[in-house]
């Protein structure tokens, strides 16, 4: 601000390394001296630069802040109009000039240079100083801030204190940030909030390895660091003249998918102060494996998930890089730890001698050779592993992912005593035909696994069930997720008594193509459950039930209260089974391809209250099923908001009525059957021919329904008796197709009256009284935007009354379409209002005879 003010200073330039706050700086600055009125705020100007300067923009952004537009096209005439409104104004002006990369001729851009006019002042600010040097600009420097200010800085932006549980763990964080102010205060924004241990690590880890773009807010930054990607086809080289400065000050270096050729580990000792090496994926073309590795002492993370290497992993590395926390190996076929077996436990020993290893990710392919290093091998150290033994080509984990916890695989046809399980979070297992484990307790685990948050089981083709006998204490009482893929020998999940605190934390069960499991649970495991909350079961075609009741409980209530989706795919399950266990929290109901079973979806023994939340129902394939409910048991459903039924060839009707009782017992406004239900869908369901079956006096359906969709289905007409097209006052979507049986979307007044006499259930006389008594002349659709008919071959009218005094209003309809309906010569009989209606959409069929009632503001042809 002093130098602003003095008449001999006119070029300065504020420098420093990217994130130190040069341009905050100068923008703070550009503030203050307006504020001051030391600069009239029309007459400060700022421009942005950068790395490859458009001098054209540059101008341009200075004449719109100084109120003048320079209209010249070529470059000396905009060079002199910038320049007399910089001399001739008779005012102080202020020009900034922000990120320069290289040394700008300021003549030829219109500005005056040093000493041409003393009342204008310009700022540039720049990374590099020696280039604003050049210009003959005076330097102020911005150096990083002071470890006790970044960090006083940190804590206030993610408001924490010395005393708090994170502190440590926050300062390493702040001084990983090197004094940037930027990355202090991105960094600490990200984290603010964050109460617990593992988002911390995670910014920790990621800040060592820049990879701060997974760290939501923080993009871009710029640390000290080189990193060379994808140069699968080249060599990467380094000139002799490498500044030696520069490597010795390197902290960060990631040579990931290169090819290295000679001197990799020359360069590698002059590296002094680094603190990350990553190699993966790169080929190492090296005469030898690049020892100065054991050089780095300041290393905490080795990344050797190499593509190849000529020659194996020297001994007495590992155990020289004692700061060493995180190390990652790929697989033996990559990088032999060894050229022989002994050399191979020997480096295995040095990674266990490591004090601060904290994580650790290896991927073997002999397991034996694993298991005699793990021996002695405490894990309790480690915060994070994943240890694999896999073939190279089933190496699942090879690509480049730092976020795993607690993970054991084994993806061959063998396995031993796996100690290391009992520690595990994430197991998966991959075991071929000749495995000889069948079961995971005892023959795995014996203890059972109290850690094991995530179970991944696949091809196991021997194993019986995953626990036999009874379940030690606490055994997977932290498991939340299980997934069972292809087990053709799996009879059960687990056999034997269950107690309490095993399996209270488990949320999600996915079963595949296990074919020989008939049920889910046994009754003391479903009691443990009280967590569950997905249920998916595909292709697993003989399973009939969810529980087996035990005979001394027969009476007992059994209930999963959790549950929220239940899929069943391709299985053997006879729907009512699915009930017998309450479900009160149960939200989306998916079933495709059941057993035979009852007729009606819902009903029977349910237990009070089972269906209280259900939502979502989408029936696949299911052959028996003649509807949804049937009298007093579609008050189950008052929920139900989506209905989709697809190839349903059982379903006749939605709701079939009879033996409906209680509705009689309610108020004047009439019982409302489904009345949050918004989404209604029937495609292919060829005996479909009612949407209600015996439907009685004083029932209000379809209040909230917004979507309507009929495909292929064999009925005459949509809405019968018509007072219940009266009843759609919230639908906004028609859409009926390929119904080739159906005369009129609004059925007849006396249509009720046949199909009664029909199934002979009701006297005529009087069904035909109620329904001619019910009949509004007025039809009002008030919100449906869009009304499509389509393929629809014995289509006549959209009502089936053909009294000329009813009225059919549409005040919001905007969209029409009508195609593939050769029979429809006009639209209704009576009044059509749709004052909205400016385009009707006729497709290709025999419509020209096609008339349009008065009412319909545009003629269809």
């Amino acid at each position: 601000m002093e130098a602003l003010k003095q008449e001999k200073t006119s070029l300065m330039a504020i420098c420093g390394m990217a994130g130190v706050g040069k341009t905050t700086l100068v923008k703070q600055i550009t503030d203050q001296v307006k504020f001051e009125k030391l600069f009239d705020e029309d007459q400060v100007a700022f421009a942005t630069v950068s790395q490859s300067p458009d001098m054209r923009n540059v101008q341009d952004q200075l004449a719109e802040q100084l109120g003048m537009k320079i209209t010249e096209q070529t470059d000396l005439p905009r060079a002199e109009r910038l320049y007399r409104r910089l001399t001739n104004s008779g005012k102080r002006i202020l020009v900034v000039l922000d990120d320069i990369w290289n040394e700008l001729d300021l003549k030829s851009l219109g500005i005056p240079v040093k000493g041409e006019c003393k009342s204008l002042k310009v700022i540039l600010t720049s990374r590099l100083s020696d280039v604003c040097r050049d210009m003959g600009a005076e330097i102020f420097e911005v150096n990083v801030l002071p470890e006790k200010e970044a960090w006083h800085l940190f804590k206030e932006v993610a408001e924490i204190s010395d005393d708090s549980a994170l502190s440590g763990v926050a300062k390493q964080v702040a001084e990983e940030c090197k004094g940037l102010p930027l990355a202090i205060f991105v960094v600490a924004r990200a984290l603010k909030g964050n109460h617990t241990l593992q988002p911390w690590d995670r910014a920790l880890r990621q800040l060592r390895t820049d990879r701060m773009g997974n760290l939501r807010g923080v993009q871009n930054l710029v640390f000290l660091r080189i990193e060379v990607m994808e140069l699968n086809n080249s060599q990467i080289k380094f000139p002799p003249s490498w500044p030696d400065q520069m490597l010795r000050s390197l902290r960060t270096l990631c040579l990931d998918y290169c090819v290295l050729g000679t001197g990799l580990s020359s360069m590698l000792g002059h590296m002094t102060q680094l603190e990350t090496l990553s190699l993966f994926q790169s080929n190492i073309d090296d005469e030898k494996f690049p020892a100065k590795i054991a050089q780095l002492s300041n290393l905490n993370l080795l990344d050797l998930r190499v593509e190849s290497s000529l020659h194996p992993l020297p001994s007495g590395i590992l155990s020289s890089l004692k700061k060493l926390e995180e190390l990652y190996l790929g697989s033996g076929e990559n990088l032999q730890l060894g050229r022989d077996e002994e050399e191979q436990i020997g480096c295995l020993e040095e990674i266990s001698s490591i004090s601060n290893l904290k994580c650790l990710q290896i991927i073997l392919d002999d397991l034996n050779l694993l298991l005699l290093s793990l021996q002695e091998f405490d894990t309790q150290k480690l915060s994070r592993f994943h240890i694999a033994v896999a073939n190279y080509e089933e190496a699942e984990y090879l690509n480049k992912k730092y976020q795993f916890q607690k993970s054991f695989g084994l993806y061959l046809s063998d396995h031993g005593d796996e100690g290391i399980v009992k520690r595990t979070e994430n197991l998966t297992l991959e075991l071929h035909i000749s495995s000889r484990l069948r079961n995971l307790v005892p023959d795995l685990g014996e203890d059972g696994f109290i850690n094991l948050k995530k179970l991944d089981l696949q091809d196991g083709l021997e194993l019986k069930e995953i626990c036999k006998g009874f379940l030690p204490p606490r055994c997977f009482n932290q498991l939340q997720e299980v997934r069972l893929y292809s087990i053709g020998a799996l009879e059960c999940l687990w056999e034997g008594s269950v107690e309490p605190s095993s399996l209270c934390n488990l949320r999600s069960i996915k079963m595949q193509y296990c074919d020989e499991i008939t049920t889910l649970f046994s009754q003391s495991a479903l009691k443990c459950l009280v967590k569950l909350q997905r249920i998916d079961v595909s292709g697993c075609q003989n399973l009939e039930r969810i529980v087996m009741r035990e005979e001394i409980l027969t009476e007992e209530v059994l209930e999963l209260p959790q549950l929220k989706a239940l899929t069943l795919n391709d299985t053997n399950f006879v729907v009512c089974q699915i009930f017998q266990v309450s479900l009160p929290r149960l939200e989306v109901l998916y079933i495709v391809d059941p057993s035979d079973g009852p007729e009606q979806l819902v009903g029977g023994k349910m237990p009070s209250g089972s269906l209280d939340n259900l939502k979502s129902v989408e029936l696949r394939g299911c052959k028996s099923i003649r509807c949804i409910a049937k009298g007093d048991t579609v008050a189950l459903l008052q929920n139900l908001q989506a209905l989709l039924t697809w190839d349903c060839h059982g379903m006749e009707s939605l709701v079939d009525f009879e033996g409906l009782k209680f509705h009689n017992t309610l108020s004047k406004k009439g019982l409302e059957i489904l009345p949050k239900l918004e989404s209604l869908s029937w495609q292919s369901c060829p005996r479909l021919i009612h949407i209600w079956r015996n439907f009685p006096e004083g029932v209000r359906v379809f209040q909230n329904l917004r979507s309507l969709n009929v495909v292929n289905c064999p009925l005459k007409c949509l809405f019968h008796p018509p007072s219940v097209a009266t009843m759609l006052i919230s639908l906004e979507e028609l859409d009926v197709r390929e119904c080739s049986k159906m005369h009129e979307v609004i059925g007849e007044e006396d249509e009720e009256v046949s199909q009664k006499d029909n199934t002979q259930q009701h006297d005529v006389g009087k069904q035909r009284e109620i329904a001619l008594g019910r009949t509004s002349k007025e039809f009002v659709f008030p919100k449906l935007s869009s009304l499509q008919l389509k393929a629809l071959e014995n289509l006549r009218s959209f009502d089936g009354s053909h009294r000329e005094d009813y009225e059919f209003k549409f005040p919001l309809l905007t969209e029409l379409i009508i195609s593939y309906c050769p029979k429809l010569k006009k639209f209704c009989s009576g009044k059509l209002n749709a004052p909205l209606l400016k385009e009707v959409q006729i497709g290709p069929s025999n419509t020209e005879n096609f008339e349009a009632p008065v009412d319909l503001k545009v003629l269809i042809f």
